[in-house]
């Protein structure tokens, strides 16, 4: 499906870049998905936001990632309903990063 998904953002025509906007997408530290960030970030790309996404990622690669730059959009994705316990002390570490 990746495969795909890369092959069809190819084909598709890009916005012009809006150095502007930029937004990071990352599943959930512990979430081993994929394709939903992949998704979600080609989309936004295609729109033309500079976008940057993680692959299981660790939660000090999310805050080191948000310290690092300056995001308008910092999208998690969750696929395992035992991660939404951390999804709170997850946000309060990226806002404190």
């Amino acid at each position: 499906l990746q495969e795909v998904a890369h092959g069809v953002a190819v084909r598709l025509p890009t916005s012009h870049r809006m150095a502007d906007h930029r937004a990071l997408f990352s599943p959930m530290p512990g979430d081993q998905h994929g394709f939903g960030p992949l998704m979600v970030e080609q989309f936004f790309r295609l729109a033309g936001w500079n976008t940057t996404r993680l692959v299981e990622p660790s939660i000090e690669d999310l805050t080191t990632a948000i310290g690092g730059g300056c995001f308008d959009v910092c999208a998690l994705t969750i696929t395992q309903t035992e991660h939404l316990d951390d999804l709170r002390s997850v946000i309060a570490a990226l806002r404190e990063a």
